[in-house]
C-alpha cells in the first residue's frame, strides 16, 4: 500500500488522501504476477529516504520555530514591550 496526498496549489492545502495498491501485471499470461526483486528494492530505498527526509525536514522545522519563539521573547515578550497596532497618533 502507498499513501499519498493531492496537494492544491491554488488553495495551499492538501486536497486529497489516497491509498494506492500496486498490481504488476503479465499481459501475455493475462493475469497478475509478483513484482521483480528490483522493483521492490527500489520501493523500499525510495521509502527509506522518504522517511530520512521527513525526519530532516521535521528537524528543521523545530529549529526554525525555537528560533522565532527566541526573537520573540528577545521582543515582544519584554516587560517593557508596548503594542504598537500602526496608529498615525503622535508621528506628526
Amino acid at each position: 500500500m502507498l499513501d499519498c496526498i493531492v496537494l492544491s496549489h491554488q488553495h495551499r492545502r492538501i486536497a486529497a488522501r489516497l491509498e494506492e495498491d500496486i498490481v504488476v501485471y503479465d499481459y501475455k499470461a493475462a493475469r497478475k504476477t509478483s513484482m521483480p526483486g528490483f522493483m521492490a528494492e527500489l520501493f523500499t530505498n525510495t521509502y527509506h529516504l522518504q522517511e530520512a527526509e521527513t525526519l530532516r525536514a521535521r528537524t528543521r522545522i523545530w529549529d526554525l520555530i525555537s528560533v522565532v519563539e527566541g526573537l520573540e521573547k528577545e521582543t515582544w515578550d519584554r516587560e517593557d514591550a508596548v503594542e504598537d497596532a500602526g496608529s498615525a497618533k503622535g508621528s506628526a
